[in-house]
């Protein structure tokens, strides 16, 4: 039996026109079929065991109209010291935007099918996790807008890019990004969001490393008017890059961040990173799958969830080491602290290995906060709500320090302080 929120995305995929070229129609009617054998996921699927999106969706928003004039917003730079590249619902607008640094190019998908980097956006919409995942083939099925990112070889970016998504309409907007970072370049990517009004969001975005290239991705998730975000990355890297991926999250009712990344080179290194912060009755849910193809390569992956009332917080990670994946090196740790009775955190660790000369760790730890710990601090005068604000700061803080950049560490920094009070 289908829900009724089923029905109503099988409906959307039969009328909707999606903003996909007319050579990749076909993508179209291949996505609506999966959906329609798939549906939303459910606990029978191991990847959402603990995010039964069949059970616990609202009804989808209608998708966002493209022709729709977007009223004039002002926009909110939290990131001062950037070059803001904005979005209006899903669509880069340069007239708003600051101009573009040397060496980068934004491009809608008929531009870049249509320049030398057909092959390589070609090679990401083929994902193979575009086969088999109900969400993705919403993505595609139902796409908003497609922008593609282009930083050339070489280029070093001193500046981070600031790329800032506003959504004006009430709407479900199903947007994706394809960055492409050539050989030997450098960039930092701060992704942050603003919305006028209750929105839902499915955006997908694409990292492709060329070799010897340097990426810093910073997500900022923060804006309580997106309802749903259901959100998916997919890393391919290429020999000798380095990339660091930081994603911070709440204020959100439903969130999901889905995350391949394939480590295809030799002397990779991968660090990912993120805080959770989870309250009231919201579910927040992060799931990696981690994949060493190349040897002499590393990875770490620190996750830190801190869970309030009824809310729940998953993080699911998976390093797969494939035979060829000699010297790997994969270290991978997710813990959780629940604020009171009721709040929940679930972790599922996960290494399967399939070379034989490789160092690779997990683990996962969950609780409530120490009590002999807040005894020490109010013993010194430091009230009860006060210590344990101190104490979730040092919790979260060994996830933030992952996070190179000062200006956007304080910033996340600030707001666990917010979300304490």
């Amino acid at each position: 039996m289908k829900t009724q929120a089923e029905t109503d995305y099988t409906q959307q995929l039969a009328h909707t026109h999606p903003q996909l070229p007319t050579s990749m129609l076909g993508l179209r009617e291949a996505a609506r079929q999966r959906f329609e054998n798939f549906g939303l996921p459910t606990r029978r699927n191991e990847a959402w065991k603990y995010t039964d999106v069949r059970a616990i969706a609202p009804a989808p928003l209608t998708p966002a109209n493209s022709d729709v004039k977007s009223p004039e917003v002002a926009v909110e730079h939290p990131i001062e010291d950037a070059v803001q590249l904005v979005f209006v619902d899903g669509h880069y607008v340069p007239k708003i935007s600051a101009a573009r640094p040397n060496g980068v190019l934004m491009l809608s998908l008929e531009q870049a099918l249509g320049s030398d980097l057909e092959a390589q956006v070609a090679a990401a919409f083929a994902h193979p996790a575009f086969a088999h995942d109900a969400m993705l083939a919403l993505n595609t099925g139902l796409k908003t807008a497609v922008v593609v990112l282009h930083v050339s070889a070489g280029a070093q970016l001193a500046t981070p890019i600031n790329l800032h998504a506003i959504f004006t309409q009430k709407a479900a907007f199903y947007t994706h990004l394809v960055v492409i970072v050539e050989a030997g370049a450098r960039v930092e990517l701060i992704e942050t969001r603003q919305a006028a009004a209750q929105v839902q969001c499915n955006h997908v975005v694409q990292l492709m490393l060329g070799e010897g290239a340097q990426c810093h991705y910073h997500i900022i998730q923060d804006s309580a008017n997106i309802t749903q975000n259901m959100r998916a990355t997919t890393i391919a890297m290429a020999a000798d890059t380095q990339l660091h991926m930081h994603q911070f999250a709440m204020e959100c009712p439903l969130s999901r961040h889905s995350v391949w990344a394939d480590v295809n080179g030799e002397n990779t290194h991968i660090a990912l990173s993120g805080v959770q912060l989870v309250r009231g009755n919201e579910h927040q849910d992060t799931t990696i799958v981690l994949n060493h193809m190349a040897p002499h390569t590393t990875s770490l992956e620190n996750y830190k969830s801190v869970v309030a009332g009824q809310g729940r917080a998953v993080f699911q990670g998976k390093i797969h080491v494939a035979a060829p994946a000699q010297k790997t090196d994969a270290k991978m740790r997710a813990n959780g602290i629940l604020l009171n009775e009721g709040a929940e955190f679930y972790s599922k660790p996960e290494l399967e290995i399939y070379a034989d000369d490789v160092l690779c760790a997990h683990g996962a730890t969950c609780g409530a906060i120490d009590d002999e710990l807040l005894f020490y601090m109010r013993a010194r005068g430091i009230p009860e709500i006060e210590a344990k604000a101190l104490l979730v700061q040092a919790f979260v803080g060994d996830a933030l320090e992952c996070v190179e950049n000062d200006e956007v560490r304080e910033l996340l920094t600030q707001k666990v302080v917010v979300w304490l009070k």
